[in-house]
């Protein structure tokens, strides 16, 4: 009998429990920032450099070096619809990764140099960069990129995710970006594929997966020696994108209250908030509160809605954290950047 299998709730909840007591006697808590980031791009070429460093905000307006430890430790974008052409989605060739880099570092000016890059993904439309600060790289191990799609048949990649998952000193953490079915009406598809993509990304299982908190009962069921893992064998799952959830109802005068100012009183018809509660998709995750004005959709160039589409919270932030892990992260800010009009969509930064 393999003695590592054999699980007792009851006593591992008991260890666990005395173990959370105790942690400072055996375990450094570092705290850390990370910027995260999602734009739907619309398949446009890059925005300009000032409208991309609006977006990343923490970039110096002025030609002063910036204080190395005022920047954020992690920097993890998410794009989506990155390439809409045809020969994109035939023959899985998108090419507008390198395009979107270079846009992205030339934008940061010198504070490019206080990161690096430490993966990053395509597949499609959809891309993923993670950078790391300078003096915070050699704490970075086990660095992994994944990618699925669920789209055209279940398979094509023109929607579904990309991932990357690290181990932060002894912490691993996991990003995943997604781009789930569209129209309103869809919201039991966009449902059933988080469903598949938690269970069809996967990293390879290593030694430093484990958490020394959370006993085995405890994980989804992966991460065993010589298993898989999934995105829910982390300590801390931040989930990013264009989630593509509208609001359920059209009121008739939505364009009316968001211009009050009032958007706020229609998230009660937001379609993910009414899963997440309804638990039929992102059951446990957390989302900081919302206080920006739906992210879709715009007439281009402007900042105007589109009045043949239904405004919608598209383009959101959310994190989930394993049992044992919980109150480990807190958002600083949630905002969309409203200035930024290259897109249908606004990007949404936290």
């Amino acid at each position: 009998l393999d003695a590592t299998r054999v699980s007792n709730p009851t006593k591992e909840a008991w260890i666990l429990h005395a173990l959370k007591k105790r942690r400072s006697e055996f375990l450094n808590s570092h705290t850390i920032t990370a910027f995260v980031g999602t734009w739907n791009v619309n398949g446009r070429v890059p925005a300009s450099p000032s409208a991309l460093a609006s977006w990343l905000g923490f970039i110096s307006k002025d030609s002063g070096q910036t204080e190395l430890t005022s920047l954020p430790e992690l920097l993890v974008l998410g794009f989506q619809e990155l390439d809409v052409r045809a020969e994109a989605f035939v023959y899985n060739n998108a090419v507008k990764d390198v395009e979107w880099t270079d846009a992205i570092e030339g934008c940061m000016g010198s504070t490019q140099h206080a990161y690096r890059k430490l993966a990053s993904k395509q597949l499609i439309g959809m891309f993923i960069m993670v950078y790391a600060r300078i003096d915070v790289v050699e704490l970075v191990s086990d660095v992994q990129a994944a990618s699925v799609g669920c789209g055209i048949m279940g398979m094509v990649g023109n929607k579904g995710a990309v991932a990357v998952r690290i181990v932060y000193m002894d912490t691993p953490l996991c990003f995943v970006c997604s781009h789930l079915a569209h129209d309103a009406a869809q919201v039991d598809r966009r449902n059933s594929q988080f469903h598949d993509l938690c269970k069809r990304l996967l990293f390879t299982a290593s030694t430093a997966a484990a958490d020394p908190l959370v006993p085995l009962n405890m994980i989804h069921g992966s991460g065993s020696a010589g298993r898989p893992l999934t995105v829910f064998d982390h300590s801390y799952l931040l989930w990013l994108g264009d989630l593509n959830y509208r609001l359920a109802i059209d009121t008739g005068d939505m364009a009316d209250i968001i211009a009050r100012g009032e958007h706020q009183s229609l998230l009660g018809l937001d379609q993910l908030r009414i899963a997440m509660m309804n638990k039929q998709a992102f059951a446990g995750f957390e989302e900081a509160e919302i206080g920006f004005a739906p992210t879709y959709k715009y007439v281009l160039g402007t900042s105007t809605y589109d009045e043949g589409r239904r405004p919608a919270w598209c383009d959101r932030v959310l994190w989930w954290t394993r049992p044992g892990c919980e109150g480990g992260v807190r958002s600083l800010s949630y905002d969309s950047v409203d200035s930024v009009m290259t897109s249908d969509h606004k990007p949404v930064r936290s």
